[in-house]
């Protein structure tokens, strides 16, 4: 799989508590370049989170704001809670895919990491992918 710097959202992003992915994607720059294929959101865990403590959650939501820092937010898709125990890894990515919500109005798309409980730092890789590589 080939991934390209401007659809990578995080690149080994340490999250203790709730943030938005470092990087956006600028969708008036970008719009329309997949040409009505299947876009997924892909992500990886590059450092494994301390979640032996139920109470320690992550979702994953694929977000759209008229600003960069992505405040103000719209959540478009997101993931069910994941458990930290399960953010090892060992972990088949998680993949997201998207359909059409990149056809959103507002300017820019990025990732927000929603933490139930202060984790010590694991890390999270994220990017925009129009396939997924499979190894069945």
């Amino acid at each position: 799989m080939f991934l390209d710097k401007e659809l990578l959202l995080s690149d080994e992003q340490a999250l203790t508590v709730t943030a938005y992915s470092t990087n956006t994607i600028d969708l008036a720059a970008n719009r329309k370049i997949w040409k009505g294929r299947q876009l997924y959101l892909v992500v990886t865990v590059d450092e494994a989170a301390d979640g032996a403590d139920a109470a320690k959650t992550l979702r994953i939501e694929f977000v759209n704001s008229a600003n960069a820092n992505l405040s103000s937010h719209v959540a478009l898709l997101a993931t069910d809670t994941i458990v930290g125990a399960a953010l090892t890894l060992a972990r088949a990515p998680i993949v997201i895919p998207l359909g059409a919500g990149l056809d959103a109005a507002l300017r820019y798309a990025g990732v927000r990491y929603v933490v139930s409980a202060t984790f010590t730092a694991f890390k999270l890789s994220a990017f925009i992918a129009l396939d997924v590589q499979s190894n069945v």
